[in-house]
């Protein structure tokens, strides 16, 4: 595990991997705001996500997409009455209008884990993608399940094969987000991944931050370099069939 800065050494306790260049984050209004809005009646979604904003609910049963139109209808049925936020860790780019970061937080009896991407322009910052999972005790689940599959993905990758990438590392309903609308399906994603046929083309994934969400679920924002050298996201799902799989993927 990397050395942690002095600046995130008081949030050490959270669960998972937390690299060199993570550091906390600046969206704490805006986390408010949020608040504010899954704990009363008030319809949020233009004042707090891009009008083309994608969120994904994590459930047991998979990743489920909300409407966002009807994101306030959705949080608005959980019934919470009460949100604290337990703290946030985040990931810079040089592509200043976009952030990355990972809140936990507490509904209730119940703990929840973000994954956001923020959109900093046109009156931003705006979420643009979040995804929210159930989070729960994984006991011995560390983040270093993902190291093997990771290094896999690579592997592949830089072999040039991303059929086989998508068909042995991917779920089958997996989504890939790069500001377009959502793709959906190994079949469509392999297809988006022509590029990485070309001989001259190479990645490695270096991971910033993870979060083990509970036993089945991981959230992932790491550093691209070679051939792309921007942030990317990956939320993890573990199967009993296939081990850990990407289910959504983003590199925006």
């Amino acid at each position: 595990m990397a050395k942690l800065k002095r600046n995130i050494l008081a949030i050490a306790f959270v669960v998972g991997h937390i690299s060199a260049d993570a550091q906390m984050t600046s969206h704490d209004a805006e986390q408010a705001a949020w608040i504010q809005a899954v704990t009363s009646s008030m319809v949020y979604t233009e004042k707090l996500y891009t009008t083309k904003a994608v969120v994904i609910d994590a459930d047991k049963n998979g990743l489920r997409a909300i409407d966002v139109n009807g994101l306030s209808d959705f949080y608005r049925n959980k019934g919470w009455k009460k949100v604290e936020s337990l703290q946030s860790i985040g990931a810079t780019d040089a592509n200043v209008h976009i952030g990355y970061e990972i809140v936990t937080f507490k509904a209730g009896d119940e703990s929840y884990t973000q994954l956001i991407i923020w959109n900093q322009k046109n009156g931003g910052p705006l979420r643009e993608l979040e995804v929210i999972g159930r989070s729960v005790n994984q006991g011995n689940v560390t983040a270093e399940v993902l190291d093997a599959p990771r290094a896999k993905w690579i592997r592949l990758c830089n072999e040039h094969d991303p059929l086989k990438l998508v068909a042995e590392l991917y779920t089958a309903d997996a989504m890939y987000y790069n500001h377009k609308p959502m793709i959906v399906g190994t079949e469509a994603i392999a297809k988006e991944y022509w590029y990485m046929g070309n001989s001259s083309y190479q990645l490695s994934l270096t991971p910033i931050v993870i979060e083990m969400v509970n036993p089945d679920l991981a959230f992932e924002i790491g550093q691209c370099s070679g051939s792309y050298n921007g942030k990317y996201v990956l939320v993890w799902k573990k199967s009993a069939d296939k081990g850990w799989q990407v289910a959504l993927d983003s590199n925006i």
